[in-house]
């Protein structure tokens, strides 16, 4: 896993103070968000729109000894706070995961929108083919119909994006097993 950057998720949870454990957010709710290296957190309420979450509504709580000032205010990143917290909502308060999901997946929810299609499916191959023990450039070339060094690049691209952890890959195949009962 790599090192949390500057702004990265760190925590999620209910705004609301009445929120019971457990249980599903009404929609209208707000989500409490900490980011890394932000001295604050901040409390979102999410709207939907035609292109995405926005932030309707903004509250941010200082840590003790921080104030609000004006360099925080322009390093806010509204675009992440939103999509966080609508993610949060739409995994029903955090009580649902789904197969797919990645590092980013969390700690950057707007970058994985943003992930074409074809990254997105280069990634769940690339875990299956780790898993299996083959050979993840070969795997992504095969079943995406594409050369090698264009499976090179969306494996670059999918780890830029988070998709993938470079650390989970290896760096060349294994080498051939041989059979030695015989």
């Amino acid at each position: 896993m790599t090192a949390p950057q500057r702004g990265d998720v760190v925590e999620v949870g209910p705004g609301e103070p009445d929120h019971a454990p457990g249980t599903p957010p009404d929609p209208e709710a707000r989500v409490r968000i900490r980011l890394h290296d932000y001295p604050a957190t901040f409390v979102v309420r999410v709207e939907a729109t035609d292109t995405g979450p926005v932030v309707a509504a903004l509250t941010i709580e200082p840590d003790p000894g921080h104030a609000v000032d004006v360099a925080l205010l322009r390093s806010i990143p509204a675009r992440r706070l939103a999509h966080s917290a609508a993610d949060w909502h739409h995994r029903a308060g955090g009580l649902l995961a789904f197969p797919d999901d990645g590092p980013a997946a969390h700690t950057r929810p707007e970058a994985v929108e943003d992930v074409p299609d074809r990254v997105v499916r280069a990634a769940r191959i690339a875990r299956a083919a780790v898993s299996e023990g083959k050979s993840v450039r070969e795997a992504i070339a095969s079943q995406l119909n594409v050369s090698k060094p264009t499976a090179d690049r969306i494996i670059r691209a999918a780890k830029d994006a988070g998709l993938i952890d470079p650390a989970d890959l290896p760096k060349k195949p294994g080498p051939r097993q041989r059979d030695l009962t015989v």
